[in-house]
């Protein structure tokens, strides 16, 4: 292992031991390869706290450490030699050092064979098994704690680092400790679930045999059961997956993977796809998912239960690990049915939520039925149509690979013209729906030619003013609303308003849907003034119909609220998000995507009026509730991790923001065209915190690279393109090239005048942003007229308090710095010392 970094002076020596490197540093402490003088010549691994890390709670921890190591001795578990304290009072223990290999890597070098893994693994299971015995829980099993070693040709595995041991029935030292509540001690991947959400009092030897079982995983099939990366970072989303998410059996798992990346991962066990595939099919699969069970009392009991199961399956004898009952897996249908967890088989071909996805698409289709009234023969036409594709995700019908959503979606947009012939309403419905279904699933680019060829289908077959066509309209427009071409959005849904206006009445649900489309077209458009219109509008509408406590009255109260932040009025907004939120808990819809969206409207409340810290826990919330309703990879979840995102941003946390919006973008470029704005829209906010740290350079090729995404995506004259413009040019000039800078900028300022895109404050940010290049430049003269105009905008938003806004006082330090550069003392102080109103 190589060395992390030279010993200090102060490190030197150590009692008997002279430091030679560090081996590597944990959160407690750093380990150091060192060389025992006397009695005896030989070189061991010291551990020792870290300087700074000697509190109270620390200490009790590494003293459990010393003396859980004591009391073990097994030829897979590393050794403890010695144990003493510094000259400066730290504790440190002496071990053997062992010089190995982590234990997948070692496999995956040696191109190990299933077998020859297993038969390593069991070796660890049973270094486990005696610690369980000893009372010692290791509570950090993972591959980099597991190293393997070579005594004359043979691999031994040794299982290191017991520094969060835990005792089963007595305390370790003499100062008790404990984990404080909320505080996850162990490595993500691989933690137990309730590991996971514990404070640390609750937790047995069982939490290691889940940790096994993911070694286990990771060993046979070369990944985890879900993707690892971002779970450091977010911690809320690992409680989630580790909790609610059902692991895929190993077997399915491989099949999900690409050829590129399972190929390799066969040839590393000496194997083909298809064999590995048959070896891991079967008892491997359950035996594996018995260990990584959510429930611990379904796991194996002991360490030397799966070892025993294991050595059972490498002797061809029955193993204890059976499928689940039919009982046990309808309990956790119905459980997560009532969860709406519907969207997780994607991702994980999770098979389940495949079931609950399905039977969510069923109820779309039956609702299309009925709402076009079919006569009976057709209605039994589109029932076997559906029992068919419902037939392609059972995840009883054989073989190693089931069918996601996904793929038994493209299978029923691909046979639907031809199982329909001359029977253009039901290939309508059906399309639609399936186009529904795809944006619901964030696929929104396999949306759009089903929702589009639906429209000129409707007009048709059922004529200009049909129900029929109303519908498709709407899913028209909330098409190009998943898209983010909002000028496209509202003139179609505005005519299916008319259209159902006209056809049902005032007073009616599909109205009410409709006229909601609107108002998020509204918002989306950044036209307050209409927005907050229609959204008064649409909640008379919705307390007429269903009364004054309904879901549909608490989302109207959400669109209100949002209407007033467009407005600027984010007190207000929150005063018609808490009775909403209040409304929607009540009725028992804590689970749904109304209570998402009302929690993430409110998080953007109270980060807009300062109180960053209660926004970070209110977007927490909504991020794992977009996960449960939507799966990991949804628009949502990435419209939610972006603004918790902007919450870290606020509090100047930005490596934080930045590894969300690296998460965001990812998702995002995954689901959408690589035109869609959403993706342009991440990119420049990544720009920004790279501009807010100080980074120009690295914030102006992305900043480029947004603004012709948004070019493409929107037009040059979009307010978005014309904002990320003015950015950029502002850059260019604190990167030194002003005269570029001040070129872009005036672009961006040609066309903000040209079309009035940009609302007051926007405008005023970007002539303020160009003052900014031309003071840099010493021509005062012509940034005054800017400068000046941009604090008229902003007093005139403020009103009368305007001296105490940030933007104002903003402008006035700007012209301030003018005038001041310019030689005007006392004009400069004219505006640094002006009273506040």
């Amino acid at each position: 292992m190589p060395s992390v970094a030279p010993p200090t002076a102060e490190t030197d020596h150590i009692g008997p031991y002279r430091i030679v490197r560090i081996l590597g540093q944990g959160g407690m402490g750093i380990v150091y390869e060192a060389e025992q003088l006397e009695p005896l010549r030989r070189s061991v691994a010291l551990k020792v706290i870290k300087l700074g890390m000697d509190t109270r709670d620390i200490l009790a921890r590494f003293e459990a450490e010393r003396q859980a190591l004591a009391v073990m001795d097994h030829p897979n578990i590393a050794k403890a030699l010695d144990a003493g304290t510094t000259e400066g009072g730290r504790p440190y223990f002496v071990m053997e050092l062992v010089r190995g290999v982590p234990l997948t890597d070692y496999c995956d070098r040696q191109a190990s064979s299933t077998r020859e893994r297993l038969e390593l693994f069991i070796a660890v299971c049973q270094g486990v098994q005696h610690a369980h015995q000893k009372g010692v829980i290791h509570r950090d099993l993972k591959p980099s704690n597991i190293l393997v070693v070579e005594h004359d040709g043979r691999p031994v595995p040794k299982i290191i680092d017991f520094g969060i041991a835990k005792a089963v029935d007595r305390r370790l030292s003499e100062s008790d400790f404990a984990t404080q509540v909320g505080e996850m001690v162990g490595t993500p991947a691989y933690m137990s679930p309730e590991q996971a959400h514990s404070s640390g009092l609750d937790i047995d030897t069982r939490a290691d045999i889940y940790s096994l079982g993911m070694v286990l995983y990771e060993l046979i099939t070369g990944v985890l059961p879900f993707d690892p990366r971002g779970l450091e970072l977010v911690v809320f989303l690992v409680r989630h997956v580790l909790r609610e998410k059902d692991h895929p059996t190993p077997s399915n798992r491989l099949a999900s993977l690409a050829a590129e990346e399972v190929t390799p991962v066969a040839k590393r066990r000496q194997t083909t796809v298809v064999g590995l595939r048959k070896e891991l099919t079967g008892d491997l699969d359950w035996i594996v998912l018995k260990a990584v069970e959510k429930d611990r009392a379904r796991r194996y009991e002991s360490a030397g239960g799966l070892a025993g199961d294991l050595q059972r399956y490498l002797k061809n004898q029955p193993v204890t690990a059976r499928p689940p009952s039919t009982l046990y897996s309808l309990g956790k249908f119905v459980r997560r049915h009532r969860l709406a967890v519907a969207a997780g088989g994607v991702a994980l071909v999770a098979l389940v939520a495949v079931a609950v996805t399905m039977a969510a698409l069923a109820g779309r289709i039956a609702r299309e039925r009925n709402r076009a009234e079919l006569e009976g023969a057709k209605a039994q036409s589109i029932n076997a149509f559906l029992a068919d594709m419902l037939r392609s995700a059972d995840p009883w019908q054989g073989g190693a690979r089931q069918t996601t959503v996904v793929e038994a979606l493209d299978a029923g947009a691909r046979k639907v013209d031809s199982a329909f012939k001359g029977q253009p309403e039901i290939v309508t419905s059906i399309k639609r729906t399936i186009g529904n279904a795809y944006i619901g699933l964030g696929r929104v680019k396999d949306a759009e030619p089903l929702i589009r060829a639906s429209v000129g289908a409707a007009i048709r077959s059922s004529g200009e003013e049909s129900e029929e066509t109303a519908q498709s309209l709407a899913d028209l427009g909330n098409l190009y609303i998943a898209l983010g071409r909002f000028d496209s959005a509202g003139p179609a849904i505005e005519r299916a308003l008319a259209i159902r206006r006209k056809l049902r009445g005032p007073d009616d649900t599909l109205v009410a849907a409709t006229l909601t489309n609107l108002v998020q077209v509204m918002f989306d458009q950044a036209d307050g003034r209409r927005m907050d219109s229609l959204a008064t509008e649409l909640l008379a509408l919705q307390r007429r119909i269903h009364g004054e406590r309904h879901l549909a009255v608490a989302d109207a109260l959400r669109r209100k609220a949002e209407a007033q932040a467009t407005l600027g009025d984010h007190q207000k907004s929150e005063s018609y998000l808490r009775p909403a939120l209040r409304m929607a808990r009540e009725l028992g819809a804590a689970q749904t995507v109304y209570t998402a969206s009302i929690l993430n409207d409110l998080g953007l409340a109270r980060l807009l009026q300062g109180d960053s810290r209660e926004a970070q826990t209110i977007f927490n919330e909504a991020v794992v509730l977009d996960t449960v309703i939507y799966g990991t990879k949804h628009p949502q979840l990435a419209a939610d991790l972006e603004n918790l995102g902007n919450a870290y941003y606020v509090e100047g946390r930005f490596d934080i923001t930045i590894g969300l919006l690296r998460q965001v973008l990812a998702m995002r470029q995954e689901m959408l065209t690589p035109d869609d704005p959403a993706i342009a829209r991440t990119i420049a906010n990544t720009a920004t915190v790279h501009r807010k740290k100080g980074d120009f350079a690295a914030a102006e090729p992305l900043y480029q690279d947004a603004a012709r995404r948004l070019r493409r995506a929107l037009g040059p004259d979009h307010r978005d393109a014309i904002v990320t413009l003015s950015v950029l040019g502002r850059t260019q000039s604190l990167l030194g090239r002003r005269d570029q800078g001040e070129a872009t900028m005036r672009d961006a300022l040609a066309r903000a005048d040209r079309t009035g895109a940009l609302s007051p404050e926007a405008y005023a940010t970007l002539i303020g942003g160009l003052a900014d290049v031309l003071i840099d430049q010493g021509r005062f003269a012509h940034a005054e007229p800017y400068a000046l105009k941009a604090l008229a905008i902003r007093d005139s938003l403020a009103g009368p308090n305007a001296g105490g806004n940030g933007m104002v006082k903003m402008s006035r330090d700007q012209l301030a710095k003018l005038y001041q550069g310019w030689g005007k003392p006392e004009k400069a102080a004219s505006y640094r010392d002006a009273p506040l109103r």
